[in-house]
């Protein structure tokens, strides 16, 4: 059998490749599902009532005074209170190359008297893999849900949760 258009078949060849082989992308997706469903979302431990004037007209929080130490950020609430932040690069790539990134957030908030734990969250973010882009990688993270450990945390006394 004499094959009449080799080049379109090798383009339609081609094409399916692009539809059905996995990219970096999915896979660094399923990772994070994966890792995502073992400790990904928000823990409450302990809810806190602040005066009110630890907050600003806006309702969020004020005196609040950042830091960095050892790869972690740190924002101090008030006298009492610390919100610390690491992240980890579970895969680094080149995102200007299609390179996918895959990264590890865990968030905490203490009282600062005593260490007592009072909120965690975990978050998995994945940026680039891409096959192919346009200028713009394409992001993801899980959980979906924004993470907001200040509002599940503290509320104003007197105040309703």
């Amino acid at each position: 059998m004499k094959i009449k258009h080799p080049i379109g078949l090798a383009f339609l060849g081609l094409c399916l490749w692009l539809l059905f082989w996995p990219s970096e992308k999915d896979h660094l997706n399923k990772q994070m599902a994966e890792l995502c469903k073992k400790d990904g979302g928000v823990r409450i431990y302990e809810t806190v009532k602040l005066p009110p004037e630890m907050f600003n007209e806006w309702g969020g929080l004020k005196n609040k005074k950042f830091t960095r130490q050892n790869n972690k950020d740190l924002m101090l609430i008030g006298n009492n209170y610390i919100l610390i932040e690491e992240s980890i690069y579970i895969k680094k790539g080149d995102l200007q190359k299609n390179e996918g990134v895959l990264l590890r957030t865990h968030s905490e908030i203490r009282r600062t008297t005593n260490n007592t734990l009072l909120a965690e969250a975990v978050q998995y973010g994945r940026a680039g893999g891409d096959r192919w882009s346009a200028g713009m990688h394409s992001i993801d993270d899980c959980p979906n849900e924004p993470i907001d450990l200040f509002n599940k945390v503290f509320s104003k006394e007197g105040a309703a949760k």
